[in-house]
């Protein structure tokens, strides 16, 4: 009977994941050096969680981030490190883009 439930458990949470009812909060944008132009492998982290993502050689990221407000540094080699208070309220994609 147990081996029931979970397999129950597992099936309910399943199909909340494929309905978009259990999402996280992504983050996605793009990191630039001043005229437009990309900062490839720039950083983007999130230190209340302790993770982090490397931009593409276009500096674009996508990076899940918590509920609420939230911290986010973005940081190139040789450029000063941008601190920004973000804030997630829903469970969708938020898209931001960083100029440094």
């Amino acid at each position: 009977m147990k081996g029931f439930f979970r397999y129950l458990l597992f099936v309910v949470a399943l199909l909340s994941w494929q309905t978009g009812i259990v999402r996280a909060q992504t983050l996605e944008g793009r990191v630039t050096l001043g005229d437009d132009m990309p900062a490839p492998f720039a950083t983007v982290y999130v230190p209340s969680t302790g993770q982090g993502a490397v931009t593409d050689q276009d500096g674009r990221y996508t990076l899940d981030v918590p509920r609420g407000k939230t911290e986010v540094e973005f940081s190139y080699l040789g450029y000063c490190t941008m601190k920004r208070q973000l804030t997630f309220d829903e469970a969708r994609t938020y898209v931001h883009d960083e100029s440094l």
